[in-house]
């Protein structure tokens, strides 16, 4: 069966099983200290449009009149990074190492989560640092913002206690997701289309 335009059957299905995987968004989150780390997704989630929780990690959400796969994923330094694998990785979209603000003892290990990202994750894989606070009077760690300026990743603070900036931290990374999809898909050829070659004639 074929539409008007001479596209096959088996085509629309295959562009359509690409479509869907592109919406799968995964979010990673690791640090030796996540302390927070729930209340910042229990938050972000909070003004999203969830339409199923299937487990701890994975939510059906409506975004933009569309259905997203949303995975997040965290760890923190006490498995001693044993859960760090490939697989962890695989169709990350982002990975944010997490730290506390007003506790500089948990942006010490920075460079080692880094390395382990770097050892694991594909090089497209954005990496981000994540400051948490609980207390607005809280100051920046100096140490989380020198290792960021050195190594090129950017440095995000977030107050875990403000619902609509903990949700504008997962839609902007979903929003950020779904534009790298689109730009990374390749254009079908329609049915009677043909590659355009040269030839060189010595």
């Amino acid at each position: 069966m074929t539409n008007d335009e001479g596209t096959s059957f088996d085509e629309m299905i295959s562009t359509t099983s690409e479509e869907l995987r592109s919406r799968n968004v995964k979010i990673i989150l690791l640090g030796d200290d996540l302390e927070g780390v729930n209340e910042l997704i229990k938050n972000g989630l909070a003004r999203l449009l969830i339409k199923e929780k299937l487990d701890e990690e994975n939510y059906r959400i409506q975004h933009e009149g569309e259905e997203i796969m949303l995975t997040i994923s965290y760890t923190d330094g006490k498995e001693k990074m044993e859960p760090l694998t490939t697989m962890l990785f695989k169709s990350a979209n982002v990975v944010f190492i997490v730290y506390q603000i007003g506790h500089p003892e948990t942006a010490e290990h920075l460079s080692s989560w880094l390395k382990e990202i770097d050892r694991y994750a594909e090089n497209s894989v954005p990496r981000k640092l994540l400051g948490l606070k609980s207390n607005k009077a809280l100051t920046e760690v100096n140490y989380a913002k020198q290792f960021a300026e050195e190594n090129l990743v950017k440095n995000e603070v977030l107050d875990i206690n403000d619902p609509t900036l903990c949700s504008q931290l997962f839609i902007k990374e979903i929003d950020n997701a779904l534009i790298d999809s689109v730009q990374s898909k390749p254009i079908p050829l329609k049915k009677n289309e043909k590659k355009s070659c040269c030839c060189l004639i010595m």
